[in-house]
């Protein structure tokens, strides 16, 4: 595959580290340490003068309690910090723009299971949540990272936000009468900043028809305290913001019906249907230059989200694996965008295809392939530019102006990626060799389109993803 300069080869790399410990005291109690810590960072840019750069950062640890209270009731005790931070640079022909956006949180959260007998289960427990956010935002053509904090000058923002959110529930499962089992539960959070208390009942019915069939019914609300909102003009990044007291927080209510099913000895065949009723999801406010409250920064409305999936898995013999089929609607509405009409925000991937298979070639090889299919993403395209020039000035910057948001869609996106592993032992451990080829037709995916508008005549651009990607890894356990 040859690199042209329309169509570069994003300049990408990536590290991970991660490690577990797992230590026992007696038969009751155990401890587990893991940490994490990993980032990405993709660089583009073409002849036309765009350039884009990148980043995800991501480190967490956590330090795990179990303890066994006897052989009915046991508890778990979890103590978790994690840092995720996104950000980029975009720019064209000198004009840059910066864009930053973290969430740190420590969180301490347990629960107790009891089996009270062979038909009842009973189940609570409690989260607690201490959030730091950071927003940084510099749309003034340099992307000077060195902002004061809580700066909210035209074009140039650096908030910081530290909120606390604390939950508490309770579930119950229990076979009732013959074949029909109920799971119910409640769950009660409060969110700081908002002062404001919720309660998120649910309850799961499930009515077993045979020893190879049962049918589903679910109901449930739940509270989402992250503002999340994508950028129209940069379709891959996505903005999070807390929910604080200029806002609600998201609710969706949700619907499903479904129905489990053994059709062949080791095989499974699952189909659901749902709906979703959604309300103060959040869209970006792209108008903005300053701001002081959540509410500054993100449209609030309401939405809704149905379809069904099918899910097939194969569990013996030589061949394993599944497959599964999802068609999605979303659909969302804001006054203040699209002119009040209903719209699809990019979250909605009409058909959604993935399938996995692994085959047992000998005792120590196998090897495996995962195919996926998606819909492309909602974007929104350029209906006109325009020149902006300072009075007595020649030279102006070029600015191209929105049409309907998200009224556009990319080409669709998939992939076929193969492996092969070798099962060994070294100086006495567990030892294998991973060799996986990615992308294996170089299906070279669009990330984000952009328009270039420097020259005479406007020109659609594609940001493409990687060609075929081999790799080849170990490892030892010991």
């Amino acid at each position: 595959l040859l690199e042209s300069e329309d169509d570069p080869l994003p300049n990408y790399y990536f590290y991970d580290l991660n490690g577990k410990i797992s230590q026992g005291f007696g038969d009751a109690d155990k401890l587990f340490l893991s940490g994490f810590t990993g980032k990405d960072r993709l660089e583009v840019s073409n002849n036309a003068g765009y350039a884009g750069d990148m980043e995800i950062e991501n480190r967490c640890g956590s330090l795990r309690w179990t303890h066994l209270f006897s052989g009915s009731t046991f508890s778990t005790v979890n103590v978790s910090w994690s840092k995720y931070v996104t950000g980029f640079i975009s720019g064209m022909s000198g004009w840059e723009n910066r864009m930053r956006n973290g969430i740190e949180d420590l969180t301490v959260k347990g629960n107790v299971e009891w089996f009270a007998s062979p038909l009842v289960t009973f189940k609570t427990g409690f989260e607690a949540t201490r959030y730091v956010f950071s927003y940084l935002l510099n749309f003034t053509g340099k992307a000077d990272s060195a902002i004061q904090e809580n700066t909210r000058e035209p074009g140039r923002i650096n908030l910081t936000a530290t909120d606390y959110v604390g939950s508490a529930y309770v579930q119950g499962h229990a076979f009732l009468i013959g074949p029909l089992a109920v799971q119910a539960g409640l769950r009660a959070s409060y969110f700081d900043n908002r002062r404001l208390a919720v309660l998120d009942p649910r309850v799961m019915l499930r009515y077993t028809l045979s020893d190879h069939a049962a049918l589903k019914a679910s109901w449930g609300i739940y509270h989402q305290y992250f503002r999340l909102a994508s950028m129209p003009d940069f379709s891959f990044f996505d903005t999070w913001l807390p929910t604080d007291s200029t806002v609600n927080p998201g609710r969706a209510t949700q619907y499903a019906l479904g129905v489990e099913s053994r059709p062949f000895e080791g095989y499974d065949l699952n189909i659901e249907a749902y709906y979703k009723r959604l309300d103060h999801v959040s869209e970006m406010n792209m108008f903005v230059t300053k701001g002081r409250d959540v509410r500054d920064f993100f449209f609030d409305g309401h939405g809704e989200a149905f379809g069904f999936e099918i899910f097939v898995q194969r569990k013996t013999g030589r061949l394993t694996g599944w497959a599964g089929y999802a068609l999605g609607y979303v659909n969302s509405h804001f006054d203040e965008i699209n002119d009040g009409r209903w719209f699809r925000p990019r979250w909605d991937r009409r058909h959604d295809v993935k399938i996995v298979g692994q085959y047992r070639l000998a005792e120590r090889w196998n090897a495996g392939a995962t195919f996926t299919f998606q819909t492309g993403q909602s974007y929104t395209g350029m209906t006109s530019r325009i020149r902006s020039t300072m009075p007595g000035d020649n030279i102006g910057v070029h600015i191209t102006m929105p049409a309907e948001r998200y009224g556009l869609r990319l080409p669709p996106s998939h992939q076929l990626n193969i492996n092969i592993d070798y099962r060994t032992t070294l100086f006495g451990h567990p030892f294998t060799v991973f060799l996986d080829v990615f992308n294996v037709y170089s299906r070279r995916d669009i990330w984000y389109r952009y328009y270039d508008a420097t020259g005479e005549t406007t020109v659609v651009r594609d940001v493409r993803l990687f060609p075929i990607l081999p790799s080849l890894a170990v490892e030892m356990r010991f």
